[in-house]
């Protein structure tokens, strides 16, 4: 008799995993059955909010978007020699005029490039000048070239071969902050 109570417990233990086995598989199934339908009911609704967006609307700021950046880059690449100029006239000696100015201003050197000639009053105006602008945190290097003394003025010509830091020319630098 004791096999028989050790089969029938096995036996009941079979079947309350069968049925329990059988209740997960409906639960799943449902489970499966209310997720379709749920995402059935979402894509009417995304169908249906996307039928109500404006597509000139959103068009037209995607295309405000894209202005808004040309003009950032434009802003941020626009070479201003105002910056330059300031600096120099605070820092030129009195006797010491400048003739012509040709700069390069390479947006990926961070720097601008200058070559002016000019005229100074002395041989010690100049060496003045090239200290002031050697002591400008701004001033990268600045060469004074091709001295030589004018016979009927009296003065010294001279060209200057400098470079001096982008923020001088970098417009965005220069421009207030909004």
């Amino acid at each position: 008799m004791e096999k028989k109570k050790g089969a029938n417990f096995f036996g009941v233990l079979a079947t309350i995993v069968f049925l329990l086995s059988l209740l997960s598989a409906g639960g799943v199934f449902a489970y499966k059955k209310i997720v379709e339908n749920q995402i059935v009911a979402l894509g009417g609704e995304i169908q249906t909010a996307e039928g109500s967006l404006d597509k000139a609307g959103i068009e037209n700021l995607s295309n405000f978007d894209k202005r808004i950046k040309a003009i950032k880059t434009l802003i941020h690449d626009h070479v201003a020699v105002s910056g330059y100029l300031k600096m120099l006239e605070a820092s030129t000696v009195s006797n010491i005029e400048f003739k012509s100015l040709k700069y390069s201003a390479p947006a990926a050197k961070g720097q601008i490039s200058i070559t002016m000639d000019g005229r100074a009053g002395s041989y010690a105006a100049v060496a003045e000048e090239e200290a002031i602008l050697l002591k400008n945190p701004d001033t990268i290097s600045a060469t004074f070239d091709n001295l030589s003394l004018n016979k009927d003025s009296g003065g010294v010509s001279f060209v200057l071969k400098g470079s001096f830091k982008g923020k001088l020319v970098n417009f965005s630098e220069l421009m207030p902050k909004i």
